[in-house]
């Protein structure tokens, strides 16, 4: 469908799409998408839209501007906007661009690593896949019978492709696996976020960042899944009482250690004892 509004160019299309309910309540879904080439006069400006857009800027410029960040995309950029905030972003000059509004499953969750991930906005050399994803996109909400699910497939695999380690940082990174190894080694004794980044030679905050962002779990979290995973295999493998499986594990109580394999597991060590498996 061609677009009549102010700086879009006649080559321009726009797609839409009515999701089904099964797509609003368990999948990503699709309600409108772009291939979009634009000049200076065009601009959006509004205090809220219930949606999450997608932006893959194919070549030229765009100017972005929300309550907590300002910036300019460039050529190959892939931007990830939250609509229920205050948005405005305008081509400067022109800008030739793929987009989408999307929403479902874990769409503000995705949002909410990224922020804190500072990968909001991303140069598309990093994750090449994700412009094929974005022309996927745009090919099926253009079918006469859409496939919601590949529609959802391609939506989590731009997302997913922007959440993961960039910049060379990975969970094999050396001092994420040193981190891991030491955490491995010393699980049963009183590690705290200090002594974790003193074994690495890091800063407490500079360190616990370096983790989430390569592995997504806090230090905190990780020592914590460390323990339970060591906890499953102690009640698996020996008779040992749940009090000499705690003390062992590095938990400080009885008390403390079923509070957290329950908020774990759903489950008490003795009731997971005796599970057959």
């Amino acid at each position: 469908m061609k677009v009549r509004q102010d700086g879009v160019l006649p080559s321009s299309e726009i797609y839409i799409h009515m999701p089904s309910d099964f797509a609003r309540s368990a999948l990503y879904y699709v309600e409108m998408a772009g291939d979009y080439q634009c000049n200076a006069h065009y601009g959006i400006n509004r205090d809220f839209f219930d949606m999450f857009m997608l932006f893959w800027i194919r070549s030229g410029t765009m100017r972005f501007e929300t309550p907590t960040r300002n910036f300019i995309a460039e050529t190959n950029a892939v931007i990830m906007l939250d609509c229920t905030e205050p948005h405005e972003f305008r081509a400067d000059p022109s800008v030739d661009w793929l987009w989408m509004h999307v929403n479902g499953c874990s769409c503000r969750k995705y949002y909410e690593l990224l922020r804190e991930n500072g990968s909001l906005t991303q140069h598309n050399a990093a994750v090449p896949e994700i412009s094929t994803y974005f022309r996927q996109v745009l090919e099926e909400v253009g079918r006469p019978a859409v496939n919601e699910h590949h529609i959802s497939a391609c939506v989590h695999n731009i997302l997913s492709g922007l959440a993961a380690p960039q910049d060379g940082l990975q969970a094999d990174d050396p001092v994420v696996l040193e981190a891991i190894r030491f955490i491995d080694g010393h699980y049963g004794e009183e590690l705290s976020l200090e002594r974790i980044a003193a074994a690495v030679g890091l800063s407490p905050s500079y360190f616990s960042r370096l983790f989430k962002q390569a592995t997504n779990f806090s230090p905190y979290d990780y020592l914590l899944n460390t323990r339970i995973k060591q906890a499953k295999q102690l009640l698996l493998e020996t008779r040992a009482s749940a009090e000499s499986v705690a003390v062992t594990c590095g938990f400080n109580s009885l008390s403390n250690f079923i509070r957290a394999f329950k908020k774990s597991t759903q489950l008490t060590p003795t009731q997971f004892r005796q599970m057959r498996f």
